[in-house]
């Protein structure tokens, strides 16, 4: 009579959850995976049977947000703290909540304060409308035909 004794020896199936940043990469036992997706790597257990380890890559996004602002020449614009009072491209960089990059751009503009000089003569007894301020002549002598200059 012959006995035998069987024993079964187990498949090994090990599920892997990993994330990266758009842009970077995993190395998945030598293989330098970039993209989103379900890989699965084959081993072999001590007792000779498969060991399956089944990875699930999540590819987070990075984010890049253009913004525009103007001031005025002189004036300044607060960016994430820094004073800024010329023109130009400024980033910042934050993390999102998976960690990866928020980059924000910023392309301020510094537009001209333009100062025009009139010169307007009135005639005696006549006024003049500056942007809804009434200028009128001073004392003028009866001989003069035009007021001197405001």
């Amino acid at each position: 009579m012959i006995t035998l004794a069987l024993t079964v020896n187990p498949v090994f199936n090990t599920p892997i959850n990993a994330e990266i940043c758009e842009g970077g990469s995993y190395d998945f036992f030598g293989q330098t995976l970039t993209t989103a997706g379900t890989y699965t790597h084959t081993l072999q257990s001590v007792h000779g049977c498969d060991s399956i380890i089944t990875l699930t890559l999540t590819v987070n996004p990075v984010f890049n947000t253009p913004l525009t602002a103007e001031i005025c020449d002189g004036g300044s614009y607060n960016f994430f703290g820094q004073t800024l009072t010329t023109a130009g491209t400024y980033t910042h960089t934050l993390q999102s909540v998976h960690g990866c990059d928020s980059v924000i751009t910023l392309t301020l503009v510094v537009n001209p304060v333009y100062n025009t000089p009139l010169n307007v003569s009135i005639c005696n007894g006549n006024s003049y409308d500056f942007f809804g301020q009434t200028l009128t002549c001073g004392h003028v002598h009866p001989h003069d035909t035009v007021c001197p200059r405001l």
